[in-house]
């Protein structure tokens, strides 16, 4: 394999089934296959799309990929290494190369907390910067590429419109230097307007920093344009 197509996700016979309870003492009657022996590989520097109708799993697998939600079987290689092996204190080491930009920016965002703790505590969490004065430095540099304004920094969730939180939110995934980004159906509850301008912006900022995407959407037109590689789901299959 080239170089420049090194593999950078692999994900092998990955289930996550959901118990289904009943009877007087709820024990488990049967389950839901959300996710049922996918797997798949996303080269680095890629975008791989994900299309399929509502409930067929598309979110649940990106979700049980960065193990936000445990899997019931299955691997997830990133770059050879299997994340679901690794203990806590190793793990978060990986949490910072992965990160997911979700379908509702508004939900997604703490709205107790002005933008610039938004995007920026989590680089003090993994000390990606020595201080404060640094992390609002690259806080503004972040905002400034995702089409924001500097003096928004210090204004709160909403008092934006969404299409300005999704880029809070894609701002947010970048301050951890991420390679790796989940798009859970990130540009669906957007204006079709704003829609292509968000399209535009991931792709601006994949070529600008080598990201690879998995884009997870059920609208064919979008993950026409943007993927690479386009993987349909129907009942939790591939």
């Amino acid at each position: 394999m080239t170089e420049e197509n090194k593999t950078l996700i692999e994900v092998r016979h990955l289930k996550k089934y959901f118990p289904i309870k009943g009877g007087v003492f709820s024990r488990q009657v049967g389950s839901v296959k959300a996710v049922d022996d996918v797997s798949f590989t996303i080269p680095e520097g890629k975008v791989m799309g994900l299309v399929g109708e509502s409930g067929c799993g598309k979110s649940t697998t990106g979700r049980t990929m960065l193990n936000l939600i445990k899997p019931t079987s299955g691997e997830l290689l990133y770059r050879g290494v299997d994340i679901y092996k690794l203990k806590p204190a190793e793990m978060r080491k990986y949490r910072t190369k992965m990160q997911i930009v979700f379908q509702d920016p508004y939900s997604s965002l703490n709205p107790r907390l002005p933008v610039y703790d938004i995007i920026g505590e989590a680089m003090l969490e993994h000390h990606i910067v020595a201080n404060k004065q640094e992390m609002m430095s690259k806080v503004f540099e972040l905002m400034d590429k995702c089409g924001l304004f500097p003096e928004q920094a210090g204004r709160y969730p909403h008092q934006f419109s969404g299409g300005q939180r999704q880029r809070i939110c894609i701002a947010r995934a970048l301050a951890v230097n991420p390679e790796f980004v989940i798009c859970d159906e990130a540009v669906s509850a957007l204006d079709v307007s704003i829609q292509s301008q968000i399209i535009n912006l991931l792709k601006d900022l994949q070529d600008e920093y080598n990201l690879t995407y998995l884009f997870i959407s059920h609208d064919l037109s979008v993950v026409k344009f943007i993927s690479d590689e386009v993987g349909v789901m129907y009942l939790g299959e591939l």
